[in-house]
């Protein structure tokens, strides 16, 4: 609980602990970051876990990564707005004097953060002062090396699987020519089909 000690030895050094101090010290919450660790552990089970599809696998866990990135930079985002009070100079200031919720200025503050990561760019809403424009620029850059990491970890298993069946099919079609060559009776292709997708599973089991 790094934040409350930090807010208690503040209070006691000053006599006091303001609203100005606690919220300076809000971003000691990102510490909690280390709990991630478990999720890695976690991820790391799963992955070798034949029970687990490797695509439902992987399809969760970069959904998991997107969902914790956007998150943080939503809060981020509110954050450097509330350290300047919701004034006009701040992306969230006219919206907040539209009488907002916290949890709507959070769903905002998520809305932008995706709508970066996607590269949708609207336009509605965007960093205002120097603050957001340098947390917007950090979380454009880390945009392109996650999106590059899922992008590519799932084309990897698309092609994998398109190359395991396209392998399949030329050994068929090797197979049919020659059955037609030697005239094998359709009992015997038959047979001869249902033993190469046999050996095909048991190759891709071991």
């Amino acid at each position: 609980p790094f934040e409350r000690i930090a807010v208690l030895s503040c209070a006691k050094l000053l006599g006091h602990s303001s609203g100005g101090t606690r919220l300076r010290l809000a971003p000691l919450r990102l510490l909690q970051i280390v709990r991630f660790h478990r999720i890695k552990k976690f991820s790391h089970d799963l992955r070798y876990d034949a029970r687990v599809s490797l695509l439902t696998f992987t399809l969760i866990r970069n959904f998991a990564v997107v969902v914790i990135s956007c998150h943080c930079q939503a809060c981020t985002m509110y954050y450097l707005a509330h350290l300047h009070n919701f004034d006009e100079g701040t992306w969230l200031g006219p919206i907040v004097h539209d009488s907002e919720s916290v949890f709507e200025c959070y769903i905002t503050s998520l809305y932008l953060s995706i709508t970066t990561f996607c590269t949708v760019g609207y336009g509605d809403f965007s960093p205002a002062n120097l603050e957001e424009k340098v947390a917007g620029s950090l979380f454009m850059v880390l945009n392109i090396a996650i999106a590059a990491w899922i992008i590519g970890s799932i084309t990897l298993l698309i092609l994998k699987g398109d190359e395991t069946t396209s392998e399949y099919r030329d050994s068929l079609e090797v197979l049919h020519q020659y059955g037609a060559m030697h005239n094998f009776d359709e009992t015997l292709m038959n047979r001869l089909r249902q033993q190469l997708r046999l050996d095909f599973n048991n190759r891709e089991v071991s």
